[in-house]
């Protein structure tokens, strides 16, 4: 039955791995084996945005515009600071040592996204005397997205 509600995304959970899939392909991503890190507060956004050409026709002097390069997402994160959470170490390990992550995002839908991603920062956050440590995890979606919707509540 259709949700016409819409959903929380209490229940998502992002998981990562620095092994590279055997194929570039939906089978290829959920073959491999990933460290969830359930400490994440906000996850951020991922999903293509094209980038727009535009150019004017001397004959007419009107802007045109057409599709260009896709961007499939810079996700900037929130996550509790907690050094020895299994996840957060394979990411921070990643960024440091700047190697490309697989990424499996299990959404609340049941619906999970698998992608390579660029951990591009893990800075610390200690915030005011009423906040908690905080880590601002960033990372860029590169290649393609693949989904797996079979599991759809």
């Amino acid at each position: 039955m259709a949700n016409n509600e819409g959903f929380s995304t209490i229940g998502t959970l992002m998981s990562f791995t620095t092994d590279v899939p055997a194929t570039n392909d939906l089978a290829g991503m959920a073959a491999l084996t990933y460290t969830p890190w359930d400490r994440l507060e906000n996850i951020g956004d991922v999903g293509p945005e094209d980038e727009e050409i535009e150019w004017v026709p001397v004959s007419t002097g009107v802007v045109e515009k057409i599709q260009s390069v896709r961007n499939n997402g810079m996700m900037d994160m929130t996550a509790a600071d907690v050094p020895d959470n299994p996840g957060q170490i394979v990411f921070t390990a990643a960024q440091e040592a700047r190697t490309v992550l697989s990424v499996k995002e299990e959404l609340a839908t049941g619906e999970i996204l698998y992608f390579r991603a660029t951990p591009l920062s893990a800075r610390k956050s200690v915030g005011d005397a009423k906040g908690m440590h905080k880590l601002l995890p960033k990372m860029s979606v590169t290649g393609a997205i693949f989904t797996d919707a079979t599991n759809l509540n």
